[in-house]
């Protein structure tokens, strides 16, 4: 999306240049083409005003059907930015959609989007090693999983996650299956996850157990039986000692003693051996099939730990509450057996940003705060894409960025997503401590996971960016604004701050693009912005309010100090550009009773200093 706001002049000169020549492509189709293989995205059409498509990045060869009737059109032809999950003809998908301007006029509509379909479902599949599926309330959108088991999933349970808004967990015995359904939401749409593990092997590994089990037990029956009649024809009192004895020492064994009894050899002494023999062989089952209980009781904790990360990435959207949710959850998780402290670096470049961090000290902040790819535990783990790990950092020496902290080991897990790594878990664990590799590849599959919840987060963010700001200009656009102006309105009506607005105007804005064409213009807007920004303070907002028009909001600011502003930048303009601006200043009293009335009297001043000449600055009364 970035890439967009960068390019956006070349999709309009290619629009433009499109209508004006009568149907050549050429230009368009080129920017299309090189900004598609930069997208990752399934979904990149431009239209014309009529909503007709004239191309597709992804499938060049069909073109001429309309998109009109697409929920979010009519908002677009109208001049807003829509960000939206949304069926079309192939599906749901998640479209960013808005107008491509030239100037003041829009020439057509460009949409990007992903998908939400089996291929997609399939690569989160393949990258987190577990089936997974996307649904809504009537039925399965997309899926990994083989159509005879995708229809066996459950509606019901789909319905009571997305109803209740809480994950529902359920162990399908009959086929063989665990299945996770957690509800989530993409953008303004909420959808249920599942998430599906076989345990069939396990449920084999038990029966075929159980089945010897059985075999071993009549094998004693029999054996007992002909001892029974053995001890009728031959001796009955010692060899029944003897069974009594055997009986009360394997009692003893799975006490935890060992049994050893020689015999001297005679039929009785031999049949009291193999008994013996078939109690120690019982013994070893007995064993054994604890150990698939072990191991059940393993995979799950493991569903267990993948369920809470599930729910802690599921819960939030924005990258910084997501961060924290994931470091807050996962040091809880009893499995692991880590403190509950660590750091999440995101890869900017060769830097290592310190995104988000619980339990560390000030000193740990400072020391940590420009470090690079390839420095120390955690910036190789982001250069070499692999899980490190340092049992004691006290006596590891790639640790070096040390910090008075108590001895403790690390685990650093790469956090990748689409083959690229966003950035890497810092986790803290008891030092000299040794950690299973079976939970080591449970911390890999986690970390692709949150993973592909950055990747997702920091795509919200850039469709959100794109839906909020001008594309031309990257000011705030008009939405932005109401939404900015209501907040500062009701402060100042709430605690009396002051607050000032100003409406500024470029002068012969019309002549300029005759004279020039509309690439300069636009490029003449893009630096009108820029000195607007320069020109005032941070806790100001600025937007594209439309055309050559733009508006300045100017945070507890009186009407001196606003017209000083105003000098500021009208001057900077003249100096810096070839043309003038009219600017118009309003500020708030307590008469105003609607932040539509501080607009209106700064468009009146911004006329009236037309009206006078232009490059001129006016206050409304």
């Amino acid at each position: 999306m970035s890439k967009m706001l960068k390019d956006g002049p070349e999709l309009s000169a290619g629009l433009v240049y499109y209508t004006n020549s009568g149907g050549d492509l050429s230009r368009l189709k080129k920017v299309m083409d090189r900004l598609y293989r930069n997208l990752n995205a399934d979904i990149f059409v431009v239209t014309d005003t009529k909503g007709i498509v004239l191309y597709r990045a992804n499938d060049p060869e069909k073109r001429g059907d309309s998109h009109r009737d697409i929920w979010g059109m009519h908002e677009a032809l109208k001049g807003e930015n829509i960000i939206a999950t949304s069926k079309g003809p192939r599906g749901w998908a998640i479209r960013a959609i808005a107008p491509v301007y030239s100037g003041r006029k829009i020439y057509g509509v460009i949409i990007i989007g992903l998908r939400i379909d089996d291929k997609f479902a399939k690569k989160i599949a393949e990258e987190t090693q577990a089936q997974v599926s996307f649904a809504a309330t009537n039925g399965v959108l997309a899926s990994s999983l083989h159509p005879r088991l995708r229809a066996k999933i459950d509606l019901d349970k789909i319905k009571q996650s997305l109803l209740e808004r809480k994950p529902v967990f359920v162990n399908d015995h009959k086929n063989e299956r665990a299945l996770l359904y957690s509800p989530m939401t993409v953008v303004d749409e909420s959808f249920c996850l599942i998430v599906q593990t076989d345990i069939s092997e396990l449920n084999a590994l038990l029966k075929m157990q159980q089945a010897k089990l059985k075999y071993r037990f009549l094998i004693i029956l029999l054996i007992a039986f002909a001892a029974g009649l053995t001890l009728i024809i031959y001796f009955i009192i010692n060899p029944l000692k003897k069974l009594k004895e055997s009986a009360r020492a394997t009692a003893y064994e799975f006490g935890g003693k060992d049994l050893k009894t020689e015999f001297d050899g005679n039929e009785i002494q031999t049949t009291i051996q193999a008994f013996d023999a078939m109690l120690e062989t019982i013994k070893g089952y007995t064993s054994e099939h604890n150990q698939k209980e072990e191991l059940i009781a393993k995979q799950k904790a493991d569903l267990s730990a993948l369920y809470d990360i599930s729910s802690a990435v599921g819960l939030h959207i924005n990258l910084t509450n997501l961060l924290y949710q994931v470091l807050n959850t996962i040091t809880k998780i009893k499995l692991f057996n880590l403190e509950h402290k660590g750091a999440i670096f995101l890869v900017e470049g060769d830097k290592m940003n310190l995104a988000s961090h619980l339990g560390l000290s000030e000193e740990f902040l400072s020391l940590h705060k420009d470090m690079k790819v390839g420095e120390c535990l955690c910036g190789l783990a982001a250069k070499n894409e692999e899980v490190i790990i340092s049992k004691n950092s006290a006596k590891d020496d790639r640790h070096t960025i040390g910090h008075a902290a108590h001895s403790h080991g690390h685990i650093i897990i790469p956090l990748i997503s689409r083959g690229v790594v966003l950035g890497v878990l810092c986790l803290y664990y008891p030092p000299d401590m040794d950690m299973e590799e079976h939970t080591l590849e449970l911390l890999g599959t986690i970390g692709s996971q949150i993973g592909i919840a950055i990747d997702n987060a920091r795509l919200y963010e850039e469709t959100k960016l794109l839906s909020l700001h001008d594309p031309l200009t990257g000011l705030a656009n008009r939405r932005y604004l109401d939404i900015i102006l209501e907040r500062y309105f009701n402060e100042a009506q709430r605690f009396g701050n002051s607050l000032s607005v100003q409406m500024l105007d470029i002068d012969f804005f019309k002549n300029y693009n005759d004279k020039h064409g509309h690439i300069a213009g636009d490029k003449l807007l893009r630096e009108t912005a820029r000195i607007i920004l320069k020109e005032i303070r941070k806790v100001d907002f600025a937007a594209r309010y439309g055309g050559e028009e733009f508006f300045i909001m100017l945070h507890k600011t009186g009407p001196a100090q606003a017209y000083e502003v105003a000098r500021r930048i009208k001057k900077a303009v003249e100096e810096k550009t070839e043309i003038t601006v009219s600017i118009g200043i309003s500020s708030y009293n307590k008469d105003l009773q609607a932040k539509e009335e501080l607009i209106e009297k700064a468009d009146n001043a911004m006329y009236k200093a037309k009206q006078k000449g232009r490059n001129q600055i006016e206050s409304g009364a």
